[in-house]
């Protein structure tokens, strides 16, 4: 899935396993690029060698994991089910070995040569009261054997941004001002009372902010609420999401997609 934005930073989150072109990938400036952990740049190492310019962050899912990785009958046995639409084991972070298995995750990705930090996806299945201090261990934990400093990507997860230290990045996915400007009075207030504010301090404490949407009538949009328009003044235009999870940008290939 790749995401690029001419009038900002790039943003390229990349979902296969193909390396792009090495001599177009080193001249890539001013850009933040996301690999999963099983791209070859990952696992047997070059991620700073393709793309020396950038910051660099590992795909990390402290909530769910591959049906294949979930061996473990401990692990099997704190999960809360199959998530179908992302063929995922969804992780019962209230359970030890849940936690112990997602630090584990983490903690190998952060191991990667050349990785600056994590970007961390779905904390939204946890951000609530009774969530939090579940995710927020994971977090603390991934991070406490690593001698430097972590770098966050954070996507949505509003509640947990301002307790995280190291957040460089975070991600709006669905919330384009297009979106925001849709949303009925209670939707509204929520992201008046929850979203604005997070978002604001993630700015004050000079974090990226991505606001990123599927939807093509979103690009251009015109803002007209006051959480679709301070989005707009906090993330700039909204990056639209491209249909292929595994193909590069052709500016780092020389192809036309």
């Amino acid at each position: 899935m790749v995401y690029t934005s001419a009038a900002r930073r790039t943003l390229i989150i990349y979902y296969g396993t193909e390396l792009p072109t090495q001599d177009r990938a080193r001249q890539l400036r001013d850009a933040t690029v996301v690999l999963q952990p099983y791209h070859p740049l990952c696992e047997f190492g070059g991620f700073a060698d393709y793309f020396p310019h950038a910051l660099r962050f590992v795909y990390f899912n402290p909530t769910a994991a591959h049906p294949q990785l979930v061996i473990d009958p401990h692990v099997k046995a704190a999960t809360l089910g199959h998530d179908a639409r992302w063929n995922l084991e969804r992780l019962d972070l209230r359970r030890g070995a849940a936690r112990r298995f997602a630090i584990t995750q983490g903690q190998l990705a952060l191991r990667i040569a050349g990785v600056h930090g994590l970007f961390v996806d779905d904390l939204d299945w946890w951000d609530h009261p009774a969530g939090r201090r579940h995710a927020r261990s994971v977090l603390g934990a991934v991070t406490d054997a690593r001698a430097c400093p972590t770098v966050w990507f954070v996507n949505r997860g509003f509640g947990f941004w301002k307790r995280l230290p190291g957040l460089a990045a975070v991600l709006l996915e669905g919330l384009s001002p297009y979106q925001l400007d849709r949303m009925d009075l209670l939707e509204s207030s929520w992201a008046i009372t929850v979203l604005l504010p997070a978002l604001r301090h993630a700015r004050a404490r000079g974090a990226d902010v991505y606001s990123l949407t599927y939807d093509p009538a979103a690009v251009g949009w015109q803002p007209g609420g006051v959480a679709a328009s301070a989005v707009a003044a906090l993330a700039g235009e909204p990056l639209l999401a491209q249909p292929q999870l595994d193909r590069w940008p052709h500016m780092l290939t020389g192809g036309s997609g």
